[in-house]
């Protein structure tokens, strides 16, 4: 571990000295010994990275897994690198006759965003 920053709302950012160490507690067993000892009701989550998708079709349909994993395979990315999506005008103040919006779509790795 390299750098531990406890935040306002109480969480923790655990920096670590290596991308390996990362990976090594995101296994299975060794992230669920570590979340154990530290006692709380503690989760780790995966850094994500968002990108902007300008014109999308607003018949698309971005919250259904099957969508999304149609678009990573047209776009011939690793199954499952879309973790959310969500449209950046909210559905209900869109205009009648809106035929294209953007949309947020975050993945998880800085390689596929870029």
């Amino acid at each position: 571990i390299k750098a531990i920053t406890k935040l306002k709302n109480g969480g923790l950012i655990i920096e670590f000295d290596s991308p390996l160490s990362a990976q090594w507690l995101r296994q299975d067993d060794i992230r669920d010994a570590f979340l154990m000892s530290l006692g709380t009701s503690a989760e780790i989550k995966d850094r994500l990275y968002p990108i902007l998708v300008p014109f999308l079709p607003t018949s698309s349909q971005i919250y259904d897994d099957d969508w999304l994993r149609a678009i990573e395979t047209e776009n011939s990315l690793p199954a499952n690198t879309i973790r959310t999506t969500r449209w950046i005008k909210p559905i209900e103040r869109r205009a009648p006759n809106q035929r294209v919006a953007h949309a947020i779509f975050q993945l998880n790795s800085p390689q596929t965003a870029n």
